[in-house]
């Protein structure tokens, strides 16, 4: 659904709402209800309006890449030829399965591509073998990330 955020504009429940989840995004509808004196269909509702609104992006879980085995995080800065060939890079990267983000940026760069791989030697025939070889990219250059000293969600008040 198209993003209608300037639609809905969030009042001092939602906000409660999404300070809940955020504290425990596992946290039943019910149990966010019960915390914030409110009713559980009201809770249902309001996410859901949220969600359509693009507010809440998704439900998702937070993960550990590391955990998993994907122990080298970088970031990629491409360089796409030409303009016109932005959106068919895109759609190349998204199938990708270690580009956990990409971004279109202004500067120097076209994207910036967050990648997530097993080891420094699969990070390399990323580079090598895929990234660089898809009709469009340029150039890149890439951050290997050595440690994450925070990360975190805008704030809501």
């Amino acid at each position: 659904m198209e993003n209608q955020s300037m639609d809905y504009p969030i009042d001092y429940t939602d906000r409660q709402i999404i300070k809940e989840l955020l504290r425990n995004g596992r946290k039943s509808y019910l149990q966010i209800a019960r915390d914030l004196n409110i009713s559980n269909s009201l809770v249902h509702q309001r996410i859901n309006k949220m969600m359509d609104a693009g507010i809440i992006s998704s439900p998702s879980l937070g993960i550990a890449p590391q955990k998993l085995g994907w122990a080298c995080c970088a970031f990629v800065n491409v360089i796409v030829k030409e303009g016109r060939m932005v959106k068919q890079v895109i759609e190349e990267l998204k199938s990708i399965e270690e580009v956990v983000e990409c971004h279109y940026v202004s500067g120097g760069y076209t994207l910036i591509l967050k990648v997530y791989t097993k080891s420094s030697e699969h990070l390399s025939a990323l580079l090598m073998n895929t990234l660089t070889n898809i009709e469009g990219v340029a150039s890149t250059e890439t951050n290997i990330v050595f440690s994450t000293s925070f990360e975190r969600n805008v704030p809501i008040d």
